[in-house]
């Protein structure tokens, strides 16, 4: 069924209907819901919905880069990408999972405020508290996850 969204969504969405176009939206979602799968596994539909919007603020920041794929992949930036094998089985995925991930890229504008309160950084509250966040602003707290923004000057 994802495959069939990802090849008509396009087309409704007036983009063009090159194959290329295609590919290139599913490989998009693909590393946007290996992302989920592997960040908010366990988590609240808030929680993951948090975890996206980061990404997207960095896409949208491009101090990672400009698509969700080099956000994602950006080494140390998610632990996943370095400790663990970069892509779950697609078994493994779930449906929640690939449709929050196509929603994300094909219809943002559809997800709704940003929990995350525009976070461009977060980690679990099982480790201690990072280094890295010491200039930072905690703008969320969800599940289990810290959620961060700069501080405003």
């Amino acid at each position: 069924m994802l495959l069939l969204l990802l090849v008509l969504l396009p087309n409704w969405l007036g983009c063009p209907k090159d194959v290329s176009s295609n590919f290139v939206m599913k490989k998009t979602v693909d590393c946007m819901a290996d992302n989920l799968y592997h960040e908010t596994r366990g988590e609240p539909a808030k929680g993951q919905l948090a975890v996206v919007y980061v990404v997207l603020n960095r896409v949208n920041t491009k101090r990672w880069g400009n698509s969700v794929c080099k956000v994602v992949y950006k080494p140390y930036q998610f632990s996943w990408t370095t400790a663990r094998p970069k892509r779950p089985s697609q078994k493994l995925r779930n449906g929640v999972t690939e449709m929050l991930a196509l929603q994300a890229i094909a219809a943002p504008e559809s997800l709704g405020d940003d929990p995350s309160g525009g976070a461009l950084w977060y980690h679990s509250v099982r480790i201690r508290k990072p280094q890295w966040t010491k200039n930072l602003h905690v703008s969320a707290e969800i599940a289990n996850h810290v959620f961060y923004t700069e501080r405003r000057k």
